[in-house]
């Protein structure tokens, strides 16, 4: 019964987008929102480019055991760029959809994280999930100043790539 309760949940979200965010008061990801997913071709972005990163993320879903085999973190970065409203994030969304993976949206300058809650979050994500991290320049100032209380540089890099990633 439960199986085919799962599955049945499974058949009611096909075409739709999970999208999960940072729990205010701890550092764990909570569903927030299921949503019907953007269409790709609702993106306006090089058709060219949109192919390579869309097969570009699909190889890299397939490969985990040479990433394993080489002790290599099994995960892969994109940095989008642009003036804001230029559609990076409804870019992701629309390859989330297309690739019917989860949304995991964290934004950065809420001032909510330090050093170790985010490395717990990049740790422990929802899997099958594109980890959305906004916002990425209003952090710091420079590598010395930070923006956001409790986040430092050098965290915020261990995170991304350091001994617990």
């Amino acid at each position: 019964m439960v199986n085919e309760a799962v599955e049945f949940n499974i058949e009611q979200d096909k075409g739709y987008l999970s999208i999960y965010e940072v729990c205010r008061w701890a550092a764990f990801w909570v569903k927030s929102v299921t949503k019907q997913a953007r269409p790709l071709d609702s993106v306006l972005l090089d058709s060219n480019l949109m192919e390579t990163l869309v097969e570009d993320i699909k190889n890299f879903r397939t490969s985990a055991e040479w990433y394993v085999d080489k002790g290599v973190p099994y995960r892969r970065g994109y940095l989008l760029y642009g003036p804001p409203g230029t559609g990076k994030t409804s870019f992701t969304s629309a390859v989330a959809g297309a690739l019917k993976l989860n949304l995991c949206y964290l934004n950065l300058s809420s001032g909510d994280l330090d050093d170790d809650s985010l490395n717990s979050l990049l740790s422990t994500g929802i899997p099958n999930s594109i980890v959305l991290l906004e916002d990425i320049d209003a952090l710091f100032k420079s590598r010395e100043q930070m923006k956001v209380s409790g986040l430092s540089f050098s965290g915020f890099l261990n995170a991304l790539d350091g001994v617990r990633s």
